[in-house]
């Protein structure tokens, strides 16, 4: 079911579930997720997180996928989400990556799942091998439940509140009445955050 227009302006598509895209939100209605993309102006202070937040997440996923991809090279080892998930773990006691600490937990976790769905679209031959994150590219963090806090104390304008973050300036160029199920935070090259 789509509806209208195209990913890239904020459309809904898919099956009702909820994204806040950029702040992308998901939501669930009749089990058919449905995306919206908003505009969100950061202060100084959330955009040095986000480049944390940003930084965390491209790191944990390149660093996974090296570890996936040596497995199978040198030893002939399938390495799975589980895998590269206690290898998080353990980056995260290591005194070189205890930085990793400094972030909400759930972007990286969601890094991790993407790159697992990544290695499974390549797998059932839908898509390539996954390729490394690079900094000067899309950046982007997605938010599960446990990691946001959505509220409506005004039907024209809810507050939506980023663990680590704190409440985020959304542009709410447009209404729904589900609640998000997800919300991924972009940054595109040119500096725009959705």
């Amino acid at each position: 079911m789509h509806r209208g227009g195209g990913v890239g302006d904020g459309a809904g598509f898919g099956r009702c579930g909820f994204w806040l895209t950029g702040v992308s939100f998901a939501y669930n209605c009749s089990g058919v997720k449905v995306r919206y993309r908003f505009r969100f102006y950061p202060t100084k202070e959330q955009e040095q997180k986000l480049a944390q937040v940003f930084g965390s997440c491209r790191y944990v996923y390149n660093r996974a996928l090296r570890f996936r991809t040596d497995a199978w090279f040198e030893r002939r080892e399938k390495v799975g989400y589980n895998q590269t998930s206690s290898e998080l773990t353990r980056w995260k006691k290591d005194e070189a990556t205890k930085w990793l600490n400094e972030v909400s937990s759930v972007p990286t976790q969601q890094a991790l799942r993407h790159l697992n769905n990544a290695f499974v679209r390549f797998f059932n031959k839908e898509g390539g091998y996954p390729s490394f994150k690079k900094k000067g590219h899309r950046q982007s963090a997605e938010y599960t439940t446990s990691a946001f806090k959505f509220r409506r104390p005004d039907p024209n304008s809810p507050n939506l509140v980023l663990s680590g973050l704190g409440r985020l300036k959304v542009a709410w160029s447009r209404g729904f009445v589900s609640e998000p199920t997800t919300v991924t935070v972009t940054k595109n090259p040119s500096g725009r955050y959705y």
